[in-house]
């Protein structure tokens, strides 16, 4: 009987049988702190940063370095993750796409958002291993629990448009710097390594395995990428492209709408409107028609919401 009650009493507080979070506490969803809608609305339309194009005469997109398998919830003894709030904490604002967003205030973030050189740091960190224990949740869902899924992507995704779907496993750095617009989907296995911001138009379709880079790292100074110094440049995918099957964006790379990549591409350059791009590195094979009809066009397409 005193066990029976030990388990009872870990699942109303939110707790699995080992006293540690299970995907239905609090601690996975963030919500350890509330503020006022207000508030959360004034964060919300802040939470995407944009970072201008950068220089990339000494820097290559060659993929990039970071460990992003994170842990399966803490370990015993572990402290929980020193954040000034939880990331995709309960604002009180239930609208998809309009959530509010811890985000780093440190020097190395400031340096990170204005697309800077910078060092890593044990708040960056602190707020990856926040965003991996929500994708904990995200991934170990029951094949039926799509209502969990969506949940979690609702409050870790900077914007998380009306009818976008993603499928596990699903893998990112930060979660908050990704706009995924609507009616987007997702294929298996995608890792968005979101260090800068990744937008992403509606009604994109993105094949299994995709990987979206904006990590760079220094090519002619052997020291400074020693000591681990990297910057990120933004990436955009305009409305209603696809992407095939296992398709690299490299960092600072925009793609244009109604565009077809094919399978396994690495994509390290721009790519314009209406046309058909594969290879390694992409190049534009075709061109595709033009709609005559632009009304489809969402305004994900250009980096900026059409919602309120």
């Amino acid at each position: 009987m005193a066990g029976t009650e030990g388990v009872r009493r870990s699942h109303e507080e939110g707790r699995g049988t080992d006293g540690q979070p299970d995907c239905k506490s609090e601690h996975c969803y963030g919500s350890t702190h509330r503020l006022k809608v207000a508030d959360a609305r004034a964060v919300a339309e802040g939470s995407s940063v944009f970072v201008k194009r950068t220089d990339r005469s000494n820097t290559a997109n060659l993929g990039a370095s970071h460990t992003w398998c994170g842990p399966m919830g803490r370990m015993p003894g572990e402290a929980p993750a020193r954040t000034i709030l939880s990331i995709g904490q309960d604002c009180g604002v239930s609208r998809i796409g309009s959530v509010c967003h811890n985000r780093p205030v440190g020097e190395q973030a400031d340096r990170l958002a204005r697309g800077e050189w910078y060092l890593d740091d044990e708040e960056l960190r602190q707020h990856r291993l926040d965003c991996w224990r929500q994708l904990d949740c995200f991934n170990g869902a029951a094949a039926d629990d799509a209502t969990t899924r969506a949940q979690v992507l609702t409050k870790l995704l900077g914007e998380f448009g009306d009818g976008a779907f993603v499928m596990p496993r699903f893998q990112c750095s930060y979660g908050y710097n990704i706009r995924l617009g609507a009616n987007a989907f997702v294929n298996a296995n995608a890792f968005f390594m979101d260090d800068a911001t990744i937008t992403i138009g509606a009604h994109v379709r993105i094949g299994p395995g995709a990987q979206l880079m904006t990590a760079l790292h220094p090519v002619d100074d052997h020291r400074r990428r020693r000591e681990g110094w990297e910057r990120a440049a933004p990436i955009a995918i305009g409305e209603n492209t696809w992407l095939g099957a296992s398709v690299t964006i490299g960092a600072g790379v925009s793609i244009g709408r109604n565009v077809v990549i094919g399978a396994g591409s690495v994509v390290l350059r721009d790519i314009p409107d209406h046309v058909v791009a594969a290879g390694s590195p992409a190049a534009v094979i075709r061109s595709t028609p033009e709609e005559v009809d632009s009304r489809h066009a969402d305004a994900y397409a250009t980096g900026t919401s059409s919602r309120d």
